[in-house]
């Protein structure tokens, strides 16, 4: 368990930077709207960094990229970064102890969920596409159903394939340090 405890916090600092050089790339070469690496991003630093400085990561990340792309209404801005911040919470309270497919699956989804719901509030909120109504809320929401299958693609797919290249890389890290000391 040692071991295993050194052998990833050698490889975790690069690895989290790799990751953000990663999302920033990911969200300026074309894709589908919505669908990030940043929900995988957050859950990922939510599992592994210290919860006072996990979020940061997908901030960063979305500040680098919006600054890029050109920043876009403050009010739907502050709902998308506060959904990334709860996104690093569901990876710290659901992921940091243990992970398993189930887990990520579930973390995956809710943090696709999340997103949703908080950022389409945001939407909604600004007054500028739908009355500040129920009604105006409920068609937001609906509306923005084929947005949230890109989300839910996205977050799924990257939360699986950087939990999955994490423990890759970790595992061929100890095999290589076992190799040698043999």
């Amino acid at each position: 368990m040692n071991n295993n405890y050194s052998t990833s916090n050698k490889v975790l600092p690069a690895f989290i930077y790799g990751l953000i050089v990663f999302t920033v790339l990911s969200r300026l070469f074309p894709h589908p709207l919505n669908f990030s690496s940043v929900g995988g991003l957050a859950l990922f630093a939510g599992a592994f960094m210290p919860l006072r400085s996990a979020w940061i990561a997908p901030i960063f990340t979305l500040l680098i990229t919006d600054a890029v792309t050109g920043f876009y209404d403050p009010v739907v801005m502050i709902f998308v970064y506060i959904s990334f911040i709860c996104s690093t919470l569901i990876g710290h309270y659901i992921l940091h102890k243990q992970r398993s497919v189930l887990r990520l699956g579930s973390s995956a989804f809710i943090s696709a969920y999340v997103f949703y719901m908080v950022s389409n509030f945001g939407f909604w909120l600004v007054g500028n596409y739908y009355p500040l109504t129920i009604d105006g809320l409920i068609t937001c929401y609906v509306r923005a159903i084929p947005y949230f299958k890109h989300t839910l693609a996205g977050d799924v797919l990257y939360t699986f394939l950087l939990f999955g290249c994490y423990e890759l890389i970790v595992l061929s890290n100890r095999l290589s340090t076992q190799h040698k000391a043999k």
